[in-house]
């Protein structure tokens, strides 16, 4: 396993002991890391809900539509969580599989809206009258 982000520094802080002084340790940078691709942002409320959501999971401060889940520093236990959320704000059951398959925020965005989509044709009609007397 490797890191997904380093900080350099000159010495280490250490404690009277000898040891390294973990709480002296600078965090790391949360902006978004150099990436092939540059950054656009979201183009719709979906892209935006997703932007917030990786920007959360990932602890940076800046994620484009085109940024891949992973080259920003996920790995599988951020991916879960990230899906997880994705579950509770979009209510749609997604499989894990797909941020592996779709990893940018722009390509996961097609495959929630096209969830919701199938969700929504599987409603009967008065489940679906339900929904638009709550507003949904």
């Amino acid at each position: 396993m490797i890191p997904s982000l380093f900080v350099s520094l000159e010495e280490l802080p250490l404690l009277p002991n000898g040891k390294v002084n973990r709480a002296a340790l600078p965090l790391p940078d949360a902006s978004r890391p150099e990436l092939r691709r540059e950054f656009v942002a979201p183009e719709n409320p979906t892209q935006a809900r997703l932007v917030e959501l990786y920007m959360n999971v990932l602890a940076l401060d800046k994620v484009g539509i085109h940024d891949d889940f992973f080259e920003l520093g996920g790995d599988s236990i951020l991916a879960t969580r990230l899906v997880s959320r994705l579950r509770r704000v979009f209510e749609v059951e997604m499989p894990l599989r797909e941020l592996f398959w779709q990893p940018t925020v722009f390509e996961l965005a097609a495959v929630i809206e096209r969830f919701v989509i199938e969700q929504l044709e599987s409603l009967s009609e008065e489940e679906a009258e339900q929904l638009l007397q709550k507003g949904l």
